[in-house]
């Protein structure tokens, strides 16, 4: 299958930097937070990792004080920095973001001055993650279903983890990213099983939006409440979910289908939201976990199963993301595209 065009920064500025550049990217996710140092060199095209390094997530005193161990461990002041770009799970708005699932709250004065001047870049996690999808050498994918891409074509993307994150793709020059807090929006039943699990969780925690049920803690929820019905000890998290349906669980692994399935038709409605005959990539640490269960005839099925548009969505390409360090690299790129664009 075809990858999106490559428009990467060096495609767009061949005169490249005067010199090599550091630049500091992080992913900041509910759970984790990964960091990198990455050098930008004149006679290359793309950054390159020096160093990595992950950590839990916490707030934003742990959050400085992660990155000024991090730039200590690599032996680099902040002050060497060209710049900053910091990927959070959350909306950002002029400046500020809260992280919706964790409480970190961020602001990029606050940063700045804690880098020593560095200039720093607050993005929705959404964001980066897109950005990789638009590089050819990061894009490391599974095909579930090879449809006819279309190279001009906008992109969705989806990404189910902690929390669930969505945005779009409209390439050109220059390419344009949309995030999205789109996971907030209302889970919708589509049969009567679906009905039951929405009045479960609607009675438990009022309003059931689609992170409710797409989410690691979303699996978890789904399983427990079978297990609750068929009078069976619950499972600890979706890890233990996941487990159990390895060892051939019964209840885990019709779970799993059914995660598998609500991913399939959220997916399907965020192609026909945003028209993305360039295909929709699922991202996120939740679909690579659960790939069998996403290479079944029911995932496509229910990807499709939306008439009068059913024809149409056949021909929309459906990747799953492997590379777990594709919203980190896709930072690290968008730092490149802030320091092409002041060369």
């Amino acid at each position: 299958m075809a990858a999106p065009k490559d428009l990467s920064p060096s495609k767009k500025h061949k005169e490249g930097l005067p010199k090599a550049r550091l630049l500091l990217a992080a992913d900041i996710g509910a759970t984790k937070t990964d960091l990198g140092l990455f050098v930008l060199k004149p006679e290359k095209s793309r950054p390159q990792l020096l160093f990595r390094e992950c950590r839990a997530s916490g707030d934003a005193t742990r959050f400085c004080a992660q990155v000024a161990a991090f730039l200590a461990g690599c032996r680099v002041a902040a002050k060497e920095l060209a710049v900053a770009v910091f990927g959070v799970a959350g909306p950002v708005d002029k400046g500020r973001v809260k992280a919706t699932n964790l409480g970190l709250e961020l602001e990029t004065a606050q940063l700045e001055r804690e880098l020593e001047g560095t200039p720093v870049v607050l993005l929705n996690d959404l964001y980066v993650t897109a950005r990789a999808m638009l590089d050819a050498e990061e894009l490391e994918c599974i095909t579930l279903q090879e449809g006819c891409p279309d190279l001009d074509g906008v992109i969705g993307v989806m990404a189910p983890g902690t929390g669930l994150g969505q945005a779009l793709i409209v390439p050109g020059s220059p390419f344009r990213i949309l995030p999205s807090e789109g996971g907030h929006c209302d889970f919708a039943p589509r049969s009567d099983l679906e009905a039951a699990l929405w009045r479960h969780l609607a009675e438990r925690y009022g309003r059931v939006s689609r992170e409710r049920v797409l989410s690691g803690p979303g699996l978890a929820a789904i399983c427990n409440w079978f297990k609750w019905q068929a009078g069976e000890k619950p499972l600890n998290g979706p890890a233990g979910v996941l487990t159990a349906a390895a060892a051939g669980d019964e209840t885990a692994v019709r779970s799993v289908k059914l995660f598998a399935c609500l991913l399939a038709a959220a997916a399907g409605d965020l192609a026909l939201q945003g028209l993305t005959s360039g295909g929709i990539y699922l991202a996120g640490g939740m679909p690579i976990r659960i790939i069998d269960f996403l290479r079944e005839d029911a995932f496509a099925a229910a990807f499709t199963a939306k008439e009068p548009m059913a024809d149409w969505l056949t021909r929309v390409p459906v990747r799953v993301v492997i590379n777990p360090a594709a919203a980190l690299f896709g930072a690290a790129l968008t730092a490149a595209d802030w320091l092409m664009e002041r060369s």
